[in-house]
């Protein structure tokens, strides 16, 4: 992934991050990794903005005599090591450091460039390559890689790194090596030598030296360490040690005596602007912030900014299932009495967000710092202690805000659902049962999540707390811990990448034991408290908080089934979520939406807990400023469900169109007065109808319905006075009835509650699973049969997975039809435009002269499928005339189109 590598901007080589961005991009959507697919789109768009590095790489430099000019090289160097530390803080590691991915733009400043082979998890890796020796034959080392002719500088497909850069312990022949960002610094070393070092003229010369300063003992030139260059050996010395552990951080190695401090420019630059910012009175401070809002936009900057924004969510079946959801949510919510309240856009900087770096802060004019919505309920946790409010239900669904890792464009948008219970004081904790009873509720809602596997995590932040106390581990490093255990519960950590960072804690064997056995278990209950009987039989405090946490626990989870609440309630001790704002009972729902190649199916539906802690905190803020009046008495739980998750599963529940009705005319008049007449008359009825105002063809009309799913068309003829002409989807066609105006909305009306009927009787149908045509290809009893009629001959695991796609796009008309019905499907390799005009035109009720002059018409306006169409209309008369098959479906493989012809 490409980084900002130092301070002066992004390097980006365009050929070979786009192609890997394309190719990560489709491997993404191929394993439905959406958010990953996106963010490598990002990265393809970033191309605009590279720049151009005049003086090509540091390569060019140690072999230009970069050595003679020991000022640049110091300059350099500490680029160098800003542009790590940088990367390190990151959280990533390059593991391909050499000269050639060390960029110099034009004005000589450092880019560190090439990603390929970064990381940003800190994981274990075997591999393949034998260790390298510490002596040469025939110009190369013996049983590592071999070189490119650069000798070194080349990429090495399938290995970390290059083999003369490469730290040991990425070389070890072990079956697992754990490492981190100290292998970047092992091939700094080799490249502050080369930058000291006279250019090395031959292959065999260089290989020969660097071989030798890579051995355990760090044999350097003789002629080098004459020249007088302590400073550098020892540089080179530390940063070459064969134990990670004494190598210097990329941030030690610049705070250290060693390496010169940056230039008495740049220091005095940061000086004036750290000055600046502290005197938010200044005309200087006025000026910086003003120049800041004065920056232009660059034309690349405009076009990828927002190019991702709101793409799937503005068709209208997905605005159309989001109305629905939030419906439906709403109707929960309301039902347990709450008031719809949102809170002010923006909030001032807080430091609940300090360590959350997807939180999106802003900049005012007077150069304030704001932040839009993280999420709903730190918001609402201010709006409540600052308006003294100690009763309260409330409900809010509105757009939150997550900042991309990419900077540079829109912040990712979400739907969040708030529901918060404010009281006096925590009570008999029903609160938190009525928050998991709303989850549940929710749930039941939908169809297609009431059939899915669901499960109720919960939590507690004693429970935590007295882990951490028994296994004795320092309070200020409770965070790190949290941080760990968070990202380990949303699936980016597997149980040995947790150990792995728990290791750079300097947690000892004995201490990580204890803990992974208490975080580890997820059960019932009385299971969790028998597991922490370990802490519980003691004394002290540890004790104490387990607990209160088990007990409210067990509190919490009868009241919530006394609700009525049939979920299955587990208790997660390594449950981490949100530890900054809640301190008491945590919550997750979670739900198997789909199968995945992740570790775990479970995706979390809704999350949440009580958050007392976050109130007094506010209301220390308050107290501070003398606005509180009197000691108020505030307690607090919530939960915040996903709207986008349970959208995105809404897909196969609701076949409910935006629209009844569309209103349009056919003819040489437009019709304007009477077509608004009749839409007039179809609003007040309350029938959800649309007005076509364009002049359209009836087909494009027709095309438009099937679309959205529009089941009725009110056509007015200028020809006809009195009457309209209805046409119906049914039997998969439109069906033409003509209707008088003055009957048109009673006539409609039977018309929708009848397909209402039968839309709810086909759904309870589907639930109840009853028999329709069968959606395996292959099964024996299967009445639907696939016939690929393409010009290509394809492969069966081709033929298969086309096959699933086909018969999932065309599962809900299938349904429709009888399962006794034998159905023929011809998959062809023709646009959606000749299937439509095939299934417009073919004649094949009519005489066989008939039906070869609607052969001919269909050729005639696709001339260019001419032999191709014969055959398929051949193959369609066959079918139905000498094979009797009354329902044939016509596909269209590459553009997903298919008409039935019965």
């Amino acid at each position: 992934m490409p980084c900002s590598a130092s301070s002066d901007g992004i390097l980006f080589e365009k050929d070979e991050v786009v192609t890997t961005c394309l190719q990560s991009e489709t491997d993404c959507e191929e394993n439905k990794d959406s958010a990953v697919a996106s963010h490598c789109r990002e990265i393809q768009f970033m191309y605009i903005q590279m720049e151009f590095c005049e003086k090509s790489t540091l390569r060019t430099a140690i072999d230009s005599g970069l050595c003679e000019d020991e000022e640049r090289i110091w300059r350099l160097f500490r680029e160098i090591v800003e542009g790590l530390a940088h990367i390190h803080q990151q959280g990533m590691i390059h593991r391909d450091l050499k000269p050639v991915n060390i960029f110099l733009h034009s004005n000589d400043h450092v880019k560190i460039g090439d990603f390929g082979l970064a990381t940003t998890n800190i994981l274990p890796r075997h591999l393949a390559s034998t260790p390298a020796k510490d002596h040469v034959a025939d110009g190369k080392l013996t049983d590592t890689p071999s070189f490119s002719h650069e000798m070194g500088d080349g990429s090495l497909t399938g290995q970390v790194g290059t083999a003369l850069y490469v730290a040991p312990e990425l070389s070890t022949s072990g079956n697992k090596s754990i490492y981190n960002q100290k292998v970047d610094i092992y091939s700094l070393g080799i490249i502050f030598f080369e930058m000291c070092y006279h250019p090395l003229l031959t292959g065999m010369e260089r290989v020969k030296v660097l071989v030798n300063l890579r051995s355990s003992e760090i044999i350097l030139p003789s002629d080098f360490t004459q020249d007088g260059k302590s400073q550098q050996v020892h540089i080179i010395r530390w940063l070459l040690n064969h134990d990670p552990s004494q190598r210097p951080t990329s941030l030690e190695l610049l705070q250290s005596d060693y390496v010169p401090p940056p230039q008495l420019e740049e220091a005095e630059l940061q000086e004036m602007v750290r000055h600046t910012l502290s005197n938010p009175q200044s005309k200087a401070y006025k000026y910086l912030v003003s120049s800041c809002f004065k920056q232009e936009v660059t034309r690349a900057e405009d076009i990828t900014f927002d190019m991702n924004v709101g793409k799937s969510t503005s068709l209208p079946i997905p605005l159309m299932l989001q109305e629905l959801a939030k419906e439906r949510i709403v109707r929960v919510f309301q039902k347990h009495g709450a008031t719809c309240l949102s809170t002010p856009l923006l909030m001032p900087q807080n430091t609940l967000y300090d360590n959350t770096e997807s939180c999106v802060r802003l900049m005012t004019h007077s150069g304030g710092i704001v932040s839009i919505p993280h999420d709903l309920r730190v918001p609402f946790a201010r709006y409540v202690v600052w308006n003294g409010i100690t009763c309260l239900k409330r409900y809010a669904i509105d757009k939150v805000y997550r900042e991309k890792r990419v900077y540079g464009f829109h912040p990712r948008e979400l739907y969040e659902c708030a529901f918060d219970i404010v009281t006096p004081n925590t009570g008999t904790l029903m609160a938190e049962a009525e928050l998991l009873s709303i989850a549940w509720e929710v749930v039941n809602e939908f169809h297609s999540l009431r059939d899915k596997t669901c499960v109720i995590r919960l939590n507690h932040a004693y429970l935590l707390k007295a882990i951490l106390m028994h296994c004795g581990i320092e309070e200020e490093k409770y965070h790190d811990i949290y941080t760990i255990l968070s990202e380990a519960k949303d699936e980016k950590y597997s149980k040995f990448q947790v150990q792995t960072h728990l290791i750079s804690l300097c947690l000892k064997d004995h201490v990580m034991v204890t803990l992974f056995s208490l975080i580890g278990t997820e059960n019932p209950i009385s299971k969790v408290a028998s597991a922490f009987r370990i802490i519980t039989k003691r004394k002290g405090e540890a004790a104490s908080l387990a607990k209160q946490g088990l007990h409210e626990l067990e509190t919490i989870i009868s009241n919530t089934e006394a609700l009525g609440v049939k979920c299955p309630i587990v208790v997660a001790p390594g449950l981490v979520y949100n530890v900054q704002q809640y301190s008491g009972m945590m919550c997750q729902l979670v739900c198997e939406l789909k199968k995945k190649r992740r570790r775990s199916g479970m995706d979390v539906i809704a999350a949440g807990g009580r958050y007392d802690h976050m109130l007094a905190d506010f209301r220390k803020t308050l107290d501070i400023t003398g606005i509180a009046s009197k000691e108020v008495s505030q307690a607090a739980a919530g939960i915040s469900i996903s709207l986008d998750k349970i959208v995105s599963v809404l897909q196969d529940e609701s076949n409910a169109p935006a629209v009844d009705v569309v209103v349009c005319s056919v003819g040489h008049r437009s019709m304007v007065k009477e077509k608004a007449a009749v839409i007039r008359e179809l609003w007040a009825a309350g029938i959800k109808s649309s007005l076509i105002d364009s002049h359209q063809s009836l087909e494009e009309i027709q095309d438009y319905c099937q679309e959205n799913m529009v089941p009725h068309i009110v056509m007015l003829k200028d020809t006809e006075t009195g009457t309209l002409r209805v046409r119906s989807w049914e039997k998969e066609r439109f069906q033409e009835r003509k209707v008088n105006a003055s009957d048109l909305v009673e006539f409609l009306q039977r018309l929708l509650k009848s397909s209402g009927e039968t839309a709810e009787a086909n759904s309870m149908l589907t639930r109840s699973e009853c028999k329709v045509p069968c959606s395996d290809p292959a099964g024996g009893n299967s009445l639907v049969n696939i016939n690929f009629l393409t010009v290509e001959k394809y492969p069966a695991s081709t033929r298969r997975r086309f096959e699933v796609q086909m018969l999932s796009h065309m599962s809900s008309t299938l349904q429709c039809l009888s399962a006794k019905v034998r159905v023929e499907v011809l998959a062809l390799n023709v646009e959606s435009a000749a299937v439509k005009t095939l299934a417009m035109h073919l004649e094949l009720d009519l005489d066989q002269q008939e039906f070869q002059k609607s052969i001919a018409l269909v050729t005639e306006r696709h001339p260019r499928h001419r032999k191709y169409l014969i055959r398929i209309c051949d193959e369609i008369h066959d079918l139905r005339c000498e094979k009797n098959c009354p329902v044939i479906i016509l596909y269209s493989l590459g553009d997903n189109v298919f008409k039935v012809l019965m």
